[in-house]
């Protein structure tokens, strides 16, 4: 995963000089958040989600994140991994210091739960979809950087019916990289 992200990084910054949200500029970021799951058993969990985009208009970006999920509580261990896409829209000029943005998401996650403390030990490697809807601000440090903090609504459903609803904070850090015009 790291040599993934680093070869996305290495790429984007050879290609690209500077940032915003214009079209044909490029978007790279990680996030990470808290959760608190709303329905039946109540517990918290934490994640990192690197993500990556291209502005195709301006203030409009498609993109793709990773997600990563690691859960331990008690005997029970679960890790969680996944990708899908997502849109992003920025809805102030580029201009602006503080932007608000919605960027709903999908993905498709592979999980693996183990619960090795029990008589019977029992492996799950159930799979998963996420909807994920964000919206918060992004604060612009300089033309390159924005640190942003997001309100999510999270809908999980995993094989076998479960379903579940979460509220989740999100803060990260993202890369507005203006890439190099052909002349």
């Amino acid at each position: 995963m790291k040599s993934i992200i680093l070869l996305c990084s290495l790429f984007v910054s050879t290609q690209c000089l500077n940032a915003q949200i214009k079209q044909g500029n490029w978007l790279a970021g990680i996030s990470g958040h808290y959760r608190i799951k709303l329905d039946g058993d109540h517990y918290s969990s934490l994640s990192l989600n690197p993500s990556v985009g291209l502005f195709i208009l301006n203030r409009l970006a498609l993109g793709t994140s990773a997600n990563t999920y690691f859960y331990r509580s008690g005997g029970m261990n679960i890790t969680t991994y996944g990708l899908g896409p997502y849109v992003r829209y920025y809805f102030l000029p580029s201009e602006k210091k503080i932007n608000l943005f919605l960027q709903p998401s999908f993905s498709f996650s592979k999980s693996k739960y183990d619960y090795p403390e029990t008589t019977y030990p029992i492996y799950l490697n159930p799979s998963t979809r996420t909807l994920t809807i964000a919206a918060g601000p992004s604060y612009f440090i300089n033309e390159f950087i924005a640190l942003e903090m997001t309100a999510n609504y999270v809908n999980v459903n995993s094989d076998g019916g479960s379903d579940n609803n979460y509220i989740e904070m999100r803060i990260g850090l993202q890369i507005h990289l203006r890439c190099k015009t052909k002349e």
